[in-house]
């Protein structure tokens, strides 16, 4: 006797919704920010980079801001430019569609 496979409405909306969320956790989020010193003037040519993957990366315009694309739960950080001292750790919470802005900030170094 053979079986035939059924599935029913719950089990397609189920399958359905699964495939979503792993479909939206792996989507691409655009970061933006300044990274500037503590007069808040932007650095330019600042390496911002993703932790997870370092050649994912963007360098600062001339007024300090990037933009760079991650994916979602992914950290960023920025590379302490020369004549500068980070003062804090610059590493992001993780990216998430909400948290899209990051801003780093970091200080010149006293001779």
């Amino acid at each position: 006797m053979k079986r035939k496979l059924s599935l029913t409405g719950l089990m397609i909306a189920i399958i359905v919704c699964f495939g979503l969320t792993l479909t939206a956790s792996m989507s691409a989020i655009k970061v933006s920010g300044v990274v500037s010193d503590e007069f808040g003037s932007g650095i330019e040519g600042v390496e911002v980079y993703c932790v997870q993957d370092e050649t994912n990366s963007t360098t600062t315009w001339s007024d300090g801001s990037y933009d760079l694309s991650v994916m979602s739960g992914q950290q960023i950080n920025a590379r302490t430019p020369d004549g500068y001292s980070s003062q804090s750790d610059q590493t992001s919470s993780p990216i998430s569609s909400i948290n899209n802005e990051v801003n780093f900030s970091f200080h010149s170094s006293s001779e």
